[in-house]
């Protein structure tokens, strides 16, 4: 009901993690108390001694997983708290003191599995963590294991011992079973002598059938007490010369032969039973060497080291052992059958090695009822891990002290270990109480009597003590007081493992002495500055702390007082300096108010002016644009005037070509005339001609006729012709005297055109240079006007930062009247004049130099001056 309530409180996260771990640690402690106790109920031996391996085996799992997770806690906080690393240190001494317990009680086989688990392996790298782990705790010395490194290697080391806890189950079980075994097969012997006694009571009551009932009778009974397992019963009527009497004689051969068999199928059955249920390896064989059986323990151990052997032996298989001979498995098979065949010999010791497999092996003879010598028993034990529990238990003896004590505390024995740290001689402690070594004040009141009522009750006590060394030193140790059961279930003995933690326990009392020292200086101190920082919250800054600090803190004392000091002078300065701001930020507020006004004047007149310096520009820029055109129009005029001359030029040279033409035509005309006059003689000659011919020559006269009239025409045409021409040519020439005439006044046209267009164009570069610079003047002053606007909006900002530090300052000086200082304040004088002066200062260097213009307006430099 508890472990629900915790469940419970577990799904709704209303336990704490150490609330839940100590009510499961509760549980598994009263589990395990309770699995102790069935051992009372045990009657086999073997039965309790596996029972008790397994519990203390189970124990020690348990410490195991507790102290993993104080492991975890210190590792993963990269330190190792007192009271944890204490409890840390008790369950590693616990884990031992259970481990050589379990091994005590356990069978050889098993034995093995434990030191294998307890030691090896996993095991062996938890304990490296653990000495790290003191280091870390005891010499602060850092390491690389974390948190996780120390619970992987915990968890993997607890999962190798859970291995072991199940095998020592089922070897329990495996006890239990046997001894259940063996009472069955007394019982199946019980019921075939009954059966047997049945039929002879038959016999018998067939032969009271023919009258001899009153003998029969008494054999009757001496059968049934025969049946019932009565061995020693007397038969009568032995001495009869009858059939009874035979009968009688026949019933006491019966009974020796029933009772001998009956005796030797037990003898039997218990060594078959023993042969094969028991833990230690044995092979049977007959003097031959042949192999007549294997125990399940020897098959077991083939099976668990079948690659050894089979390394050893290629092609080895337990299964195929029996019936084969064992003359493979030795190098001279005459000797091993020299042993085996003569029993002279045996007993016969010896020790056999495979690889890591380390065997002790004991041959002993088998005889049968008549004592011959039939075989052998080879009994193995592997010694192995003997070996290396004995290693390890050495190795115990060496790193820690170890006493054992009776069930009633008396000495028994003790290790050097022990001697060397309580400086007793082992004879001054065997025989003498265990209260010997306990201070005298630790024996007062019940807890003394109670700590060995539990320990005779099997309860491992764990813990740090406080042990009485010979020469009354108080000795601290970390101790585990370990109850060994015997097969009764009573505690026979008491074994004590401890470590000596004188040292690191004096050294935390000491470190303890010392934080105590420490806290109550620092409490001190805390009071103090308390007091003080009270003083100062309330604005008192005249409190000084007079009380001495211990020597580490008589700094902080000293700088407090000092702190206050500085805090009361600079409060001091403050004030004064506030008082100095409060009138200068009176005359800056006026003085921003008259600068902002100013400068709000200086701002419309620069905004006018760039008014009419943007009219002005406009105006130069279209005079400039009306030049270029004109400078254009003009440049183009003085082409076409070029051209005009170019032209008149090429008028007069092609005047002078007509003319010359002119004076050509004339002469072909001239020509042409001469042609019409010899053609005229021609036609009267011809005319002539034909006169003289007559009648033959009047057609040829016609034609001479019209010959004539044709030249005559052609005359008149080339008169005509040349009279138009000379009077061309007259034309012409003076034509090419008008052409040069115009041509001469062209040029000077060209002349003049090209005059004025450099002088066009000297104007249109200079309205245009113009133009430009008064647009330059343009933008400085657009520039000035944004500068004075944007000055005007700085004068604004400023005037209300100035009015702003006036109410701060005001705010300042109220402030400032809250902490007591121990002297007055003093209003600053002489501040305001100070403010004042550095102000003319200012205003003489904005002064600009008064302008030379002429014409210049007095309002305007009126404005400048105040601007």
């Amino acid at each position: 009901s508890r472990i629900d309530q915790v469940r419970s409180s577990v799904d709704v996260l209303g336990i704490s993690v150490a609330d839940a771990a100590g009510a499961y640690t509760q549980s598994i402690a009263g589990l395990s108390s309770f699995s102790e106790l069935q051992l009372k109920a045990a009657s086999s031996p073997k039965v309790v001694s596996s029972a008790q391996a397994l519990f203390a085996l189970s124990a020690a799992k348990e410490k195991a997983g507790q102290e993993r997770a104080m492991g975890a806690n210190g590792f993963s906080a990269g330190k190792f708290q007192p009271k944890i690393f204490e409890n840390f240190v008790s369950l590693s001494g616990a884990q031992n003191a259970l481990f050589v317990k379990a091994i005590s009680f356990a069978s050889e086989e098993d034995k093995n599995a434990i030191k294998s688990a307890a030691y090896g392996g996993a095991s062996s790298r938890v304990e490296q963590m653990r000495v790290e782990a003191r280091q870390l705790a005891l010499a602060g010395e850092p390491t690389q294991i974390t948190g996780p490194d120390w619970f992987n290697a915990s968890t993997a080391r607890i999962d190798g011992l859970r291995e072991v806890e199940l095998t020592l189950g089922r070897s329990l079980e495996r006890e239990a079973m046997a001894v259940s075994s063996a009472a069955a097969t007394s019982t199946v012997t019980q019921l075939i002598i009954g059966a047997v006694s049945v039929c002879l009571a038959l016999g018998i009551a067939f032969l009271a059938s023919t009258s001899v009932s009153k003998p029969m009778a008494h054999l009757n009974g001496a059968m049934t007490r025969i049946g019932g397992g009565r061995f020693d019963v007397k038969i009568p009527a032995i001495k009869r010369k009858d059939e009874i009497g035979e009968m009688a004689r026949t019933l006491r051969q019966f009974r020796d032969e029933l009772s001998a068999g009956v005796e030797t199928n037990e003898v039997a059955m218990y060594k078959g039973q023993a042969f094969d249920n028991t833990p230690s390896a044995m092979i049977m064989v007959d003097i031959d060497g042949r192999i007549k059986y294997i125990n399940d323990a020897t098959m077991q151990l083939f099976r668990e080291n079948m690659d050894t052997f089979q390394e050893n032996f290629p092609g080895f298989n337990p299964d195929d052992l029996v019936g084969n001979s064992f003359d493979p498995f030795h190098k001279n098979p005459s000797h091993q059958r020299g042993i085996i065949s003569d029993p002279s010999r045996l007993p016969y010791k010896t020790k056999i090695s495979l690889g890591d497999l380390h065997f002790e092996m004991v041959v002993s003879s088998v005889t049968d009822r008549e004592g011959n010598h039939v075989g052998c028993i080879l009994s193995w034990e592997q010694i192995s891990e003997k070996l290396r529990n004995s290693a390890v238990l050495d190795a115990i003896d060496r790193t820690q002290a170890v006493v054992e004590f009776r069930a009633d505390g008396t000495i028994q024995t003790a290790n050097q270990n022990f001697i060397d740290i309580t400086g007793y001689q082992l004879n001054e402690l065997v025989g003498r109480h265990h209260r010997m070594l306990v201070p005298s004040e630790d024996l007062d009141g019940q807890d003394y009597s109670e700590f060995w009522r539990k320990l005779n009750q099997g309860e491992t006590s764990t813990g740090k003590f406080r042990m009485k060394a010979k020469s009354g030193n108080d000795i601290w140790i970390e101790a585990t007081y370990n109850p060994l059961v015997g097969p009764d279930g009573s505690v026979y003995k008491v074994l004590e493992i401890f470590t000596d933690i004188t040292a690191s326990y004096t050294e935390r009392r000491r470190m303890e002495a010392d934080r105590e020292t420490r806290e109550q200086e620092v409490q001190h101190v805390i009071e103090y500055l308390a007091s003080g920082l009270r003083s100062l919250s309330s604005g008192d800054l005249t409190a000084t702390i007079q009380a001495e600090f211990a020597t580490t803190f008589e700094g902080i004392r000293a700088d407090f007082n000092a702190a206050m000091t500085k805090l009361r002078h600079a409060m001091s300065d403050v004030v004064d300096n506030a008082n100095g701001i409060q009138n200068g930020a009176g005359e800056i507020s006026q003085a921003a108010d008259d600068l902002s006004r100013r400068t709000e004047g200086q701002a419309a007149t620069l905004e006018e002016t760039a008014a009419s310096l943007e009219q002005l520009t406009a105006s130069v820029r279209a005079a400039a644009e009306g030049a270029e055109k004109a400078d254009a129009i003009v440049r183009e005029a003085r082409s076409n005037a070029e051209n005009s001359g170019e032209i008149v030029r090429d008028a007069v040279s092609s005047m002078g070509e007509i003319e010359s033409s002119s004076k050509q035509i004339s002469q072909i005309i001239g020509v042409i005339d001469d042609i019409a006059f010899q053609t005229n003689l021609l036609a009267l000659n011809a005319g002539v001609e034909a006169a003289r011919a007559g009648d033959a020559g009047r057609g040829f006269a016609v034609v001479a006729s019209e010959v004539r009239a044709l030249a005559q025409r052609s005359s008149e045409a080339a008169k005509e012709i040349k009279d138009l021409i000379s009077s061309s040519t007259d034309q012409v020439e003076r034509g090419v005297g008008l052409v040069g005439r115009a041509g001469q006044a062209l040029e000077e046209i060209v002349e003049s055109v090209a005059d004025i267009s450099s002088r066009v164009g000297e104007i249109a570069s200079s309205a245009k240079e113009q133009s430009t610079g008064i647009a330059e003047i343009n933008v400085a002053v657009n520039q000035m006007d944004q500068v004075t606007q944007q000055n005007a909006a700085m004068v604004e900002e400023t005037t209300a930062a100035s009015h702003s530090l006036t109410d701060e300052a005001n705010r300042l000086i109220e402030l400032m009247a809250a902490f007591e200082t121990g002297s007055a304040s003093e209003s600053s004088a002489g501040g305001k004049s100070g403010v004042r002066q550095q102000q003319s200062r200012i205003a003489q260097s904005f002064k600009p130099a008064k302008r030379a213009a002429a014409g210049g307006r007095a309002d305007d430099v009126e404005e400048w001056q105040d601007f």
